[in-house]
């Protein structure tokens, strides 16, 4: 059975990844957008 507190830790990292994750594609976006206009 899983501890608690590590499937609690992980969860936490792979929220902070997709967040990051996000965060860099919407400048990226951003930029293009800026750029094309």
């Amino acid at each position: 059975m899983w501890n608690q507190s590590f499937y609690h830790y992980l969860v936490l990292i792979y929220n902070s990844l997709v967040f990051k994750d996000s965060i860099n594609i919407s400048k990226h976006l951003f930029s293009r957008f800026m750029n094309t206009s």
